[in-house]
């Protein structure tokens, strides 16, 4: 039951004495007490309605809710300072000593309020920020705890209602964002229940969310995979996991190694094929791509990781790294001299920035066509690809470091198959569960690929910027290393993230090899877990897909089967279905839908929708140089403005730190391809001294 919001000055706060109150348990480090009370908190904001030389901003009209019992309570007002105000009289009328209150974009919000916040609560205690300008939660000396529910959800408001199924839902249409507002500016009943039903939706999304994790507010995790996290680390206290993980834990030097092993996925384009401003290209025929079902998931299940402590080796052959890859994980300093891309190879994997060196390179996207030298750490997953894709004179691992591989611990692999079939199962069911198992299978890998050494992230309270130390002294890295290794929640090997992201891009390469070979067969595009391409071969894809299931067998695992259906994990299914396709990069292509004949576009910085509607049902349009207009897509920039001290401006507004959002446009661009003309005949490359090198017949390649 939602009662109708009042004006803040109006409400009762007598009622808020009944909220009870959490007691935190004896062996807890934090004992302090928790009102059981979900409260949110939103802010409107409005741009100076006559300075329009300058770009700051105020809060022109504010929201609270809180749920008590059953029912759903909502309060509103116009200033900041009456905005901290109320939140004192909330706090003043709770019998607990802690208390906290969500914003769904809390980094938004908290910088309108900041300077006021300060004012009346002191400055805060403690910040957890994720970045800069990103605050998770920000905690001040009365017990006021702010929290960000957006990095929870990780999706708007709007979506994440409709997801969880709840009752209320935004008044959409109900506030021109365009219109400007001053603090005294009267407000409809439609505005009034615009800013007042984002606050009960987030109430009830928050409500409903505790219910399907059957959890209290107490036990909200902070972030989406604080849920996965803390189920990984039950199932891991009842396994003994953290003695495996002690004794197979990379030491420091060795976990510096690894991050730089560590690599994404494989996302490019076929250099023959872009869309550049010499060649504007579409492609058209039946252009179909195929996708992994969970890939991530299948790859932690089904393959092998290096499951001992790595041993020190030093230099090892490439031919001695290729015979042992599929019983060893082998990691080290790869050389390779005079290199060259082989013949037919269109999507090559050796990635520029990760190369300690690379001399007189030819590029293609970031992506290496030929070099006189390279010099990568890498792994065997990855070393086994170069060896297939590329020529070269000589080859070196240095620094080798290498474990017996083995299959992952049991009770992780059922956690990860759990997920998977309680998604399966939930599909066509109950839309919180459903929604809070899709946000557990998308996070296991996650947990797998944390950097244990998070650095500190400070905001200065005084100029509201951020500081980072990016190069901290190596012995605060160590000291912060060794607190992570003997932190009883650490059980996950980071060894076990690089190479589950290299299994991933194996499985990729070798579903590229389903093409058909009578030269019709073209990889166009892949993007870590699919592939885009024309011609697929029918039969190859089914013994991928059969072998994929054999591997799963092999592991202990099969399908879940719901009403006679299976459901495979790492199966490579069709995805999408284009009649054309474009593309100019990574994460920038076009395609038109076979079966609705839209287009659709995938732009990293452009929302899906209304971007594709900026090319007016024409895919020649995107090309390097075509403008996605903010104003049509709605993507805005963020201005911070910080001024020295609150202040009332010509029309009376109280006014602090703000935001300007602006629509900004995006120029498409293209990827880098550079001449391949004649690039053999001018790599080569002296012996370096000390080394010995191992030497290729290349008729055998």
């Amino acid at each position: 039951m939602t009662r109708q919001a009042v004006y803040w000055s109006s409400f009762d706060f007598t009622v808020l004495e009944n909220a009870k109150v959490f007691k935190r348990n004896s062996k807890a480090r934090n004992k302090k007490t928790l009102n059981n009370l979900i409260i949110t908190a939103d802010t409107e904001t409005s741009r100076k309605r006559r300075s329009l030389h300058t770009d700051e901003n105020h809060i022109c009209a504010w929201s609270i809710a809180f749920k008590l019992s059953d029912k759903i309570y909502s309060v509103y007002g116009r200033t900041p300072s009456e905005m901290t105000a109320c939140m004192n009289k909330i706090v003043t009328h709770l019998k607990g000593q802690q208390t906290y209150i969500f914003f769904h974009n809390l980094a938004y919000d908290y910088v309108f309020l900041r300077k006021f916040l300060y004012k009346r609560f002191g400055l805060p205690e403690a910040q957890l920020a994720t970045r800069p300008h990103y605050p998770v939660t920000i905690e001040f000396e009365n017990g006021i705890i702010l929290r960000d529910s957006l990095i929870v959800a990780q999706r708007s408001l709007e979506r994440w209602a409709d997801d969880l199924g709840v009752d209320d839902k935004k008044a959409i249409g109900k506030w021109s964002y365009t219109k400007r507002r001053d603090q005294s500016t009267p407000l409809s009943s439609d505005e009034i229940e615009y800013i007042t039903k984002d606050v009960v939706t987030l109430v009830e999304c928050i409500d409903a969310y505790l219910k399907g994790l059957n959890k209290t507010l107490k036990g909200m995790p902070l972030t989406a995979t604080g849920i996965v996290r803390e189920e990984v680390r039950q199932e891991a206290s009842q396994n003994r996991a953290k003695q495996k993980f002690d004794d197979i834990a990379p030491s420091f030097d060795e976990q510096m190694f690894l991050e730089c092993v560590y690599h994404g996925g494989l996302v490019h384009g076929n250099r023959y094929y872009i869309t550049d401003k010499l060649h504007q290209r579409t492609i058209k025929g039946d252009i179909l791509c195929y996708d992994f079902k969970s890939s991530y998931p299948y790859c932690l299940i089904a393959e092998k990781y290096p499951m001992e402590r790595f041993r020190y080796v030093g230099a090892m052959s490439l031919s001695d790294v290729l015979e042992l890859a599929e019983d060893y994980a082998i990691m080290g300093t790869l050389m390779l001299t005079n290199v060259r891309i082989k013949e037919g190879v269109d999507l090559p994997v050796i990635q520029w920035s990760k190369c300690d060196t690379a001399d007189n390179v030819v590029g293609d996207n970031g992506r290496i066509l030929a070099a006189d030298l390279i010099i990568i750490k890498t792994h065997e997953l990855r070393m086994l690809t170069i060896s297939e894709q590329y020529d070269f004179d000589a080859a070196l691992i240095t620094d080798a470091r290498i474990a017996m591989k083995g299959y992952l611990p049991k009770w992780l692999r059922d956690y990860i198959f759990r997920c998977f079939r309680e998604k399966c199962e939930l599909q066509d069911g109950d839309p919180i569960l459903y929604a809070l198992s899709k946000s557990r299978i998308n996070s296991v890998y996650g947990l797998h690929v944390q950097k244990p050494i998070q650095l500190d992230i400070v905001e200065d309270y005084e100029t509201g910027e951020y500081e980072k130390d990016e190069h901290p002294p190596e012995e605060y890295l160590k000291e912060k290393y060794d607190i992570y290794l003997h932190r009883w929640g650490s059980v996950l090997p980071y060894q076990w993230g690089c190479w589950c992201t290299a299994w991933a891009e194996r499985n990729l390469i070798l579903l590229s090899r389903c093409f058909s070979e009578d030269g019709d067969g073209v990889w166009l595009y892949s993007d870590t877990d699919s592939a885009f391409g024309i011609n697929w071969d029918e039969d190859k894809l089914k013994a991928y897909n059969e072998n994929v299931k054999q591997k799963l067998l092999d592991s202990g695992y099969g399908p879940v089967v719901i009403d006679n259906n299976e459901y495979w994990l790492g199966i490579a299914e069709l995805d999408k279905h284009f009649t054309e396709f474009r593309f100019t990069g990574a994460k920038r292509y076009c395609g038109r839908d076979a079966k609705t004949g839209e287009l659709k576009i995938t732009v990293a910085g452009v929302p899906k929708g209304r971007g594709a509607k900026c090319l007016k049902d024409d895919i020649s349009k995107f090309s390097p140089g075509f403008r996605f207009r903010g104003i049509q897509t709605k993507k805005k920039q963020h201005e911070y403005i910080f001024v020295d001290d609150i202040y009332i401006d010509a029309d009376g507004n109280e006014t602090g730190d703000s935001i300007n959002l602006t629509y900004c446009d995006y120029k498409l661009d293209c990827a880098t391809v550079d001449s391949l003309e004649d690039y053999f005949e001018h790599l080569h490359i002296e012996e370096i001294p000390g080394y010995e090198y191992e030497y290729f017949d290349e008729s055998e390649n």
